[in-house]
């Protein structure tokens, strides 16, 4: 989880991640955010990134900790 953070933090662009059952929003450049998502395998989960040129790199890190992206 540390590293997934530090690396959206790289981004100019807000990372907000939604889980599907949950209508809490999660701040992706928080680790304590992160961390209370309780995300597990199978999880279902909407991202939301701020600027659409940060979307790539967004997808890019998220398929280095996770797949279906």
């Amino acid at each position: 989880a540390a590293q997934l953070v530090f690396e959206i933090n790289l981004l100019h662009s807000g990372v907000s991640i939604y889980r599907k059952d949950a209508t809490t929003c999660i701040n992706a450049k928080s680790l304590v955010g992160v961390l209370s998502g309780y995300y597990k395998i199978g999880d279902i989960i909407t991202v939301y990134v701020d600027n659409v040129e940060d979307l790539g790199r967004v997808k890019e890190i998220l398929n280095e900790y996770g797949t279906e992206v």
